[in-house]
């Protein structure tokens, strides 16, 4: 499934530009280790630790705020250059590092000392050809985080948001039963801008995220939709769930277990997917129209069905509409 991962990638890139205040970081969270002289880089020794969710909230930001490139200026992130002009491809960034723990968690680095290990944090655009160019993306990960030097490279983020009560709808997932792959949620929270979190997996059962990248939703509507165009380029057969196929009991089977919230009952929501292998590869929600907490489950519920033994070689495109 490779194959898709490039237009997974370039669909989402690039959303619409957004100022947030400076004030957010200088607030003591509830998970906050102390200041220490012991953390990497060393230019993080006398900053705070912020939890992963506090410094979500901040990325979302008041409603009807915006990116900047001074976003954070004067905060717990230790901010590296200006900002740079990057080739091949084009764009922009400002980079730093800032101390995260996710519910107390921390990533360490084994040097002279164990260490704690602070986080990247980017704010990116690859749109520099109509000024004003502003950031369309954060990135945040424990910074060069990997082998045997390491612990606490992926983290699952989704207890952290619950806890802060975040709100987090899945969207869209590729890829999440095999050798880790993308998860995209839409985040909500009174009075903040709504935001796309994708969590990058690197384990083989999509809980345990080591990249995060956020942009904002509107300009470019569904982010990780595969086009029409796109499906027939890969060779990918079109077709809608109906009685005549093997599979259609298995993913009725499915979708028929999913729990209804109250806030769901006459609601509905179609779900878009590729079976290939016998494995669910790809699957996305309607969100133009749907009922996202609807869809959200709708896709749990097909990652999780078996799909093992139907034998198919092709890779399969798939409609399913959840109604309650």
């Amino acid at each position: 499934m490779n194959k898709f991962w490039p237009c997974f990638l370039g669909c989402f890139l690039g959303v619409a530009s957004s100022t947030l205040g400076i004030g957010w970081l200088l607030q003591k969270p509830e998970h906050a280790p102390a200041p220490t002289a012991n953390v990497h880089p060393a230019t993080l020794s006398s900053r705070p630790s912020v939890e992963l969710a506090d410094f979500i909230l901040g990325v979302m930001g008041e409603q009807g705020s915006r990116w900047a490139w001074n976003w954070q200026a004067t905060s717990a992130i230790y901010w590296q250059n200006g900002v740079e002009l990057l080739q091949n491809p084009t764009a922009m960034r400002r980079s730093g590092h800032v101390r995260i723990n996710v519910l107390g968690a921390i990533a360490t680095l084994l040097m002279d000392s164990e260490k704690e290990l602070g986080w990247y944090v980017a704010l990116e655009t690859d749109e520099v050809d109509t000024p004003p160019i502003m950031p369309t993306r954060i990135v945040i990960q424990p910074d060069e985080c990997f082998g045997e030097k390491n612990t606490g490279c992926d983290f699952d983020p989704l207890p952290s948001l619950d806890r802060k009560g975040i709100s987090h709808d899945l969207v869209c997932s590729l890829s999440p039963a095999g050798a880790g792959g993308y998860r995209l949620y839409l985040l909500h929270y009174p009075g903040k801008n709504d935001v796309l979190m994708t969590a990058e997996y690197g384990d083989d059962l999509g809980k345990r995220a080591g990249v995060l990248s956020f942009d904002q939703e509107g300009a470019h509507g569904m982010p990780c939709e595969i086009s029409e165009e796109g499906l027939v380029e890969q060779g990918t057969a079109r077709e809608d769930v109906s009685p005549s196929k093997r599979y259609t009991a298995i993913v009725q089977q499915a979708l028929e277990s999913v729990a209804t919230p109250e806030e769901a009952k006459g609601h509905s929501c179609q779900v878009s997917f590729i079976i290939e292998d016998d494995e669910l590869e790809y699957a996305y929600a309607d969100t133009l129209s749907g009922f996202l907490p609807l869809c959200g489950k709708g896709i749990e519920a097909l990652e999780a069905a078996d799909f093992s033994g139907l034998n198919v070689d092709t890779p399969v495109f798939l409609q399913a509409t959840i109604t309650r």
